[in-house]
């Protein structure tokens, strides 16, 4: 938000420090020169730290954050419509965060700005006025716990044509599409196409029903294993140990927080299915 639009002035040739990559330097003012190590180079602090120290060096007079439009994480916009200003970066910051449902302290450029006695985020500490924050608060789409669902058409753009010509080949070896259906080669045709038959009511119904107790399997560990920093390895795990004689070549699709734990891309509605699947098998 505010904080960081300071990014421009930071000096990367000249900020940091030159110690051993050994030794820690953790206070924020740590700036070049400084104690000459053994190893060539400057390292540079933490984003949070160089958020710190720049504030700490150039004062902000007006901080505005814009609110009005942004996205629920999917590329679907919404309006917020509202501005949010103030004198003091940290506050300003704070209560943005509140209005999104995050505790701005439990944040690391948060905790060292207020240790550095550059502001309060203590939302008891700081004087807001004009709306009430209830009405214009929103949650932010957050990622799943264990799998990060996205459109369809988002995840199949992530494949090869290869991989979507193995995709055609089986929705016609299952019986998901006519069996005169002609061979496609382009990649934006079959990027179409896939789309909208993956897309299509029931789709997912029909596919489960056609899969192996094996694809099943796998399905049911990502979407009870995955979403931490191990997700890979657990679901790997979970899956040899359902089928001890079998295992599988993790070439799956993931994407990273901001935290860079990896999380597996399922299309949009697969896991109700597969939720509401299961709540029939038992």
């Amino acid at each position: 938000m505010s904080l960081k639009n300071l990014i421009g002035l930071y000096g990367a040739r000249h900020y940091g420090h030159n110690k051993d990559s050994q030794q820690r330097a953790d206070d924020v003012g740590y700036a070049l020169p400084g104690e000459v190590g053994s190893e060539l180079g400057a390292h540079q602090p933490r984003v949070s730290m160089s958020i710190c120290a720049m504030n700490s060096v150039v004062k902000t007079h007006l901080a505005i954050i814009d609110a009005l439009e942004g996205s629920d994480g999917k590329g679907n916009w919404i309006h917020l419509d509202t501005l949010i200003g103030g004198r003091n970066p940290v506050a300003t910051d704070t209560v943005a965060c509140q209005m999104a449902g995050i505790t701005a302290i439990e944040h690391e450029t948060f905790s060292l700005c207020t240790e550095y006695g550059l502001g309060s985020c203590d939302m008891e500490q700081i004087e807001v006025v004009g709306e009430e924050l209830e009405d214009v608060s929103f949650n932010l789409e957050r990622l799943r716990n264990n799998v990060l669902e996205m459109p369809v058409r988002f995840c199949l753009n992530l494949l090869s044509a290869g991989e979507m010509l193995q995709i055609q080949r089986a929705l016609k070896l299952y019986g998901l599409v006519e069996p005169d259906v002609p061979r496609l080669e382009d990649r934006e045709t079959l990027l179409s196409t896939l789309t909208e038959v993956v897309s299509s009511e029931g789709y997912y119904e029909r596919a489960l029903a056609k899969s192996t107790g094996y694809a099943l399997g796998l399905l049911d560990a990502i979407v009870e294993d995955s979403g931490t920093s191990g997700s890979i390895v657990a679901v790997r795990k979970a899956f040899e140990e359902r089928f001890s004689s079998h295992y599988y070549y993790p070439s799956h699709r993931y994407a990273v927080d901001g935290a860079a734990r990896p999380y597996y891309l399922l299309p949009e509605g697969l896991t109700a299915v597969l939720e509401h699947l299961k709540r029939k098998r038992t």
